[in-house]
């Protein structure tokens, strides 16, 4: 018997060094083949999460009712070691929450609220101003704010925000139906709205060729019925309707304002949406939606196919061991999805999700490592690609578009994606273009220039010279009526939206 003791000291050695390298939260997610996910955050650092992003100095900023915190990896290691408390409002929690440099905007205690310094290295004390009002607090009111592709903010609202409508300004069309979006100039003064008909999209999020798409709610109530209605992922183009009434009222789907279904994933309860353009994934990711299911615990990835359309697939699901109740997704610049997990005054958590294998390489072109910067449109890396694109030059941008037209490329989605990013760079300090130039990628025949030329034209703040009359009626005339090849639709979608 006693040389057994040898054995049973081995077996208790080996089980402690496993224990130890485990995750804590090993088994309690099924994630795909290749990925890993950890606990980042837990419930003493900050509870009930109902919102979280990333600043410049790469702290997760979490909300929730009554506080706004900074979690601080100290040690690199992937896991918060630090909470800081930066605020002890909103007290409604911020549904909304956008870095911008130093500034943080926030939505929350009956409006939009902006806060200077309060994210810079040195964090300002000056108090936060509201510069909108507008209904927030309840699950149905309004949510997530982002600044987009185009220089503008970006605002979501469900169906129960009454009095939403004065966000807009005075026009002669109806009131807004539902659920809404709204366009915003940087300064605030002009306001529209963009698309309508949503029940409550809690989240967003700009595609890669910079459209907006959200994850909608169903009626939980229609369950079972003949015009259930469930969850959808949706892309908004302006003047969009979703289609959304009332309860046990939907419009037709085949209306021509319907807004466009990339997939539907039953019933959910519908909560963060962001969309992956991180090089430390996988490029069979690249610019796959990543939307978060709080009923049922779970993260849904849409890629893209070759043929662009939308393969559905479960990224991160939970067995059952620990609650998990994801609120809201984000990147972080080292390529992990944080995962915040809360609301209802259930336990908060931030868990990262992380690709383990090999990752694409990064163009050493200076043009190029600009046009492909991670998650472009998060606070953390704009300030960064636009502080590397006022050292460049917007003069340089210019070049390579127009080298790009003289020495056409293959129509790969991530090419694509590099006309879109270019013509948005363009757009940062409104740089003049030529219209000749805008002329030649609306004659060129190839369907990545026109579809880029005429989201430039739809989305600049200002004239590009005096013949823009005419190549808008060249433009129309060529897209409409003289096109040698059929265009995809998302060519025409974005005709139809620069002329809306």
């Amino acid at each position: 018997m006693r040389g057994c003791w040898w054995f049973f000291g081995l077996w208790i050695a080996v089980g402690t060094q496993l224990a130890h390298s485990q995750s804590p939260v090993a088994g309690a997610f099924r994630v795909p083949v290749g990925f890993e996910i950890d606990q980042y955050a837990t419930d003493e650092q900050a509870t009930n999460i109902i919102n979280l992003t990333v600043d410049s100095q790469q702290r997760v900023i979490v909300a929730a009712p009554g506080s706004l915190k900074a979690l601080i990896d100290e040690n690199q290691d992937g896991r918060a070691d630090k909470s800081v408390l930066l605020a002890n409002y909103p007290k409604d929690g911020a549904q909304g929450l956008y870095v911008d440099g130093a500034d943080l905007w926030v939505v929350g205690d009956g409006g939009l609220w902006f806060w200077p310094g309060l994210v810079g290295d040195k964090p300002s004390i000056k108090p936060a101003q509201q510069v909108l009002k507008f209904p927030t607090g309840a699950e149905h009111g309004t949510h997530s704010i982002q600044l987009g592709p185009d220089q503008h903010w970006y605002l979501i609202a469900g169906n129960f925000a009454a009095g939403i409508q004065s966000v807009g300004q005075s026009t002669n069309r109806r009131s807004p139906r539902a659920g809404t979006v709204w366009r915003l100039d940087r300064s605030l003064k002009k306001r529209a709205l963009w698309s309508e008909g949503l029940r409550n999209a809690y989240d967003f999020s700009f595609g890669a060729l910079g459209d907006i798409v959200t994850y909608d709610s169903d009626d939980e109530r229609d369950s079972g019925l003949p015009f259930y209605r469930p969850c959808r992922i949706y892309q908004l183009n302006i003047d969009s309707d979703a289609g959304w009434v009332s309860r046990g009222w939907k419009d037709n789907e085949a209306a021509v304002t319907m807004s466009q279904t990339l997939e539907q994933t039953g019933r959910a309860s519908p909560t963060g949406v962001t969309t992956c353009l991180h090089p430390a994934w996988p490029d069979s990711y690249y610019g796959a939606i990543l939307a978060a299911d709080w009923t049922f615990g779970r993260v849904w990835c849409l890629k893209r196919t070759p043929m662009g359309t939308w393969e559905k697939k479960l990224l991160v699901e939970s067995t059952g061991m620990l609650g998990f109740a994801p609120t809201d997704l984000a990147f972080a610049p080292d390529g992990s999805l944080l995962i915040s997990s809360g609301g209802r005054g259930t336990q908060g958590a931030v868990f990262a999700l992380r690709w383990k294998g090999d990752v694409s390489t990064v163009s050493n072109d200076p043009v190029e490592r600009i046009l492909a910067a991670p998650q472009p449109y998060d606070g953390w890396s704009r300030v960064q690609w636009e502080r590397e694109l006022r050292n460049l030059g917007e003069s340089a941008i210019v070049d390579w578009l127009a080298n790009r037209i003289a020495q056409p490329r293959d129509s790969s989605f991530r090419e694509r994606v590099l006309l879109q990013r270019a013509m948005e760079c363009l757009l940062v300090e409104d740089t003049s273009i030529a219209a000749s130039m805008i002329q030649k990628m609306l004659q060129s025949g190839q369907s990545d220039l026109v579809r880029t030329a005429w989201w430039f034209l739809g989305h600049r703040a200002k004239s590009i010279e005096k013949g823009e009359a005419e190549l808008w009626k060249d433009g129309l005339k060529r897209g409409l009526f003289q096109q040698t090849k059929q265009f995809d639709r998302e060519v025409v979608q974005t005709m139809l939206e620069a002329l809306a």
